[in-house]
Order: C-alpha cells, then structure tokens, then sequence
C-alpha cells in the first residue's frame, strides 16, 4: 500500500524537485497574476475566518463521512441494505454513541464545576513556590507597557471587564441554540452525503470534460476517500486506546471523576502535541487539588507523559506509517494556521485537511514538490 507520500504510484518517475515549481510559476505568471492570486487569497481567508458558522458543519460532515462510508458500503454489499438505509443506520448509531457520551460524562464533569470554585484558594495556595516569579515577570511586563504604550493599561483593564461578564451559564445560553443548530446541518448533510452512495463522485466525474481528466478525477477522489477514511480510523482507535489507559491509570492513582480524565484524554489526543500537553497539565492540576502530597499529584502527570510518549513515538508511526506520513513542521504550521481561523474545531481538522491537501498536490504534476515537502 502507497504511503501518504506517494498518491499515485511513482516509482518510474523521478522525485519531485522545487525547481519544477519555480519554472511553473515563472512561466507565464505576472506581476499582475501575482498580485490577483494575493488578493484571491485573502478573500479566501477572510471568508474562511468570518463565515465559519457556515463553512465548519460542511467541513465537518464531511470528514465523518470519510470515516463512515465504509460502514455504509458494508451494510450495501453484504447485508444488501440501500444506501439510505444504512446511512439511516449509521446515523442512528451515532447518534447514540454521541447521547451515551453526554450522559457518561455530564455527572462527572458537573460534579467537578461545582467544587472547582471553592477548591480554587486552594491550589493557588499549593502554587505558591511559582507565585512569586510569576508576579515579578508580571511586574516587568507591566513597566513595559507603561513604557510602550501609556494607556495600554486602561485598555486592558477595560478588556478583563468585558471578559468576566462572560459567565460559562451566559456563554451557554448565547452559545447553545448556535451550537446545536451547526450539530443538526452536520448530521442532516452526513445524511445525505452518505445515502448518495456515488451519485455525487459520477456528478464530479461527469463536470469534467476529457476521458483523461474523468481517470484522473476518479482516481484522485478515491484516494482522498481511502487515506483520509483509514487515517480518521486508525487516529480514532488509537485515543479510545489512550483514553481507556488514562482513565484506568487515573483510577488507580486515585483521581476522582477518573471517566471525565480518559475521555477529555480522549479528545485531547485528536490534536497533535498540544492536545497531550494540555492534558498533562490538566491531570496536574486536578492532582494538586486531590492529594495532599505534592509528589503524589505529580504521578498522574507522569504517567500520562509515559502514555503520550509511547503513544506518539511507537504506536502511532508503527500503524499510520504504513499509509500516512507528514511533516511535523507542516502538522504544527498548519494547527496554527486552522487554530486561528476556526478555534479549536479548526486544530482538530487541521491534520486530516493538511493531509487532503498533500494527496492533491501528488496527483498535480507541478504541485508535486508541495506534496513532498508536506511528506516526511
């Protein structure tokens, strides 16, 4: 099975260089073509920035419906089920899954909210060693705002108003209508894209207007569907793996609501690097609040380490090695890039769009010095 690297099966052809980019864009590219394509791309960003109310459901369904398909086509040939029936199906199951989640986790992390504020005072007592260089570096910053910018200070305080108005009830409540109705044109468009079997690749297919081209399109559709589809399969299974493994070490460590611990662990692992991050210092923390022993609240953290090292050094590259590999300055430019635009909906769509875009760029011939730069 061809790598990530290689979307189409190359080895006749010579490896891809960037000067065959450069002889393209020097070909026949303007100053004026310049400077359209710049203007082009900032449209684009900014519609992309501003419209992800919009933009977020569609990208979202249809990432799951990578990740579905293949179930859809199992029920179609050999349970012999239409299309919109097993879509019917699948949607129902995870539908469910997504209900049983909620209700396994919402004591816990409900529990958990209505003791935070009083254990508060506490772990800020328990971080006393770091207050004090925290309140000199805070100091130092402040006297260079004094300096830069003379009402800097008036303009931040004004802006820490404005954000503890923010209560989480008020975010909920001006939130959650928005936020339910993105779920439901998510799950009505999964519907849909996933009853339309290939009606809607033939209709690709058919916009296009040479044989060749149809080959190509079909060919560049599929293995877009089987990488993304393989790799939201494999990334799926390996954090439900590490999230079972944090909530049992939790467990037995002695961490109280250990089902929220695996399940945020869970969800954290769906974003490369930072997502492990924010989960060991969150077990930190819970550990500083649990144990009276400051060396007890840091084996949590410790372990989860061990976990996310294996996990990323081992696991990980010896499943999706075989069929995915990206460059880890690429992941992390583009977890920036999508972080920024779409929050952290955006980080967690971030590897599997960079990987869309990598297999496009291998199946487009002067594209492909992008697509292997974007490889390991």
């Amino acid at each position: 099975m061809n790598d990530l690297t290689s979307g189409t099966p190359n080895e006749d052809r010579p490896p891809p260089r960037i000067s065959q980019l450069l002889n393209v864009l020097q070909s026949g590219v303007g100053v004026r073509s310049l400077a359209l394509s710049g203007l082009l791309l900032l449209a684009i960003l900014y519609t992309l920035y501003f419209a992800k109310e919009f933009f977020l459901p569609i990208f979202l369904a249809l990432l799951l419906t990578f990740l579905l398909v293949p179930v859809v086509r199992f029920f179609k040939q050999r349970l012999h089920l239409p299309e919109y029936v097993g879509a019917g199906l699948v949607m129902l199951a995870m539908l469910g899954c997504l209900i049983a989640s909620i209700f396994l986790v919402a004591q816990p992390a409900s529990n958990w909210l209505q003791t935070l504020p009083a254990k508060l005072p506490e772990l800020e007592y328990r971080l006393r060693l770091l207050k004090k260089p925290i309140e000199k570096v805070t100091a130092a910053t402040a006297e260079v705002e004094k300096l830069t910018d003379f009402n800097s200070s008036t303009a931040s305080k004004k802006q820490v108003l404005q954000v503890t108005d923010h209560t989480p009830i008020g975010l909920l409540m001006s939130q959650g209508p928005a936020f339910l109705a993105n779920i439901m044109v998510m799950f009505i468009l999964m519907y849909f894209l996933l009853a339309s079997g290939n009606s809607f690749l033939r209709k690709l297919v058919e916009m296009t207007p040479k044989l060749r081209d149809k080959v190509k399109a079909v060919a560049v559709i599929r293995d877009i569907e089987d990488k993304i589809s393989k790799y939201l399969q494999m990334t799926f299974l390996i954090n439900v793996i590490l999230g079972v493994s944090i909530g049992v070490a939790s467990y037995f460590v002695g961490l109280q609501n250990y089902i929220l611990w695996g399940f945020l662990g869970f969800l954290f692992n769906f974003i490369p690097y930072i997502g492990a991050f924010v989960g060991i210092v969150s077990v930190l923390l819970v550990g500083l609040l649990t144990f009276a022993s400051t060396s007890h609240a840091f084996v949590m953290p410790g372990i989860y380490l061990a976990i996310a090292i294996i996990e990323g050094n081992f696991i990980t590259p010896m499943i999706m090695g075989r069929f995915m590999t990206l460059n880890p300055v690429a992941i992390f430019i583009s977890l920036m890039f999508w972080g920024w635009i779409w929050g952290i909906p955006g980080a967690l769509l971030a590897v599997p769009m960079l990987a869309v875009v990598k297999i496009l760029c291998d199946h487009i011939v002067p594209l492909e010095p992008i697509g292997a730069f974007l490889g390991e």
